[in-house]
């Protein structure tokens, strides 16, 4: 959605070196208006824009909603895992160990 990274950078490093987060709270709307967000993984924090999952808190379980929205997120993002696999398989260049490596391969062409 930016530009590409080392593959060292976390996920959290890339969203905050992207400016993502400023475009998503200023552009980011539904045709309604409502906030669009974006969910992320564990290493995802709570900002303005983007959600993650709910912290597994001690002696203490998530209520019927967020229980509800953790499985329905955990399915979209197993989907999603799928389609980065398949387009691995289908174009093995993409595979970042094996291939993407700066200097050795117009990373930024592909």
């Amino acid at each position: 959605m930016y530009c590409p990274f080392e593959g060292r950078d976390g996920d959290w490093g890339r969203f905050k070196k992207s400016g993502l987060q400023e475009k998503i709270t200023t552009c980011a709307k539904d045709k309604g208006g409502h906030q669009l967000f974006v969910y992320g993984n564990k290493a995802f924090y709570l900002k303005q824009g983007v959600i993650g999952v709910y912290p597994a808190k001690t002696n203490e379980e998530l209520t019927a909603e967020e229980s509800v929205f953790k499985t329905s997120m955990a399915k979209q993002q197993m989907s999603v895992g799928w389609g980065f696999a398949k387009i691995t398989q289908y174009f093995e260049f993409n595979n970042l160990r094996k291939n993407m490596k700066i200097g050795l391969f117009p990373v930024g062409a592909y």
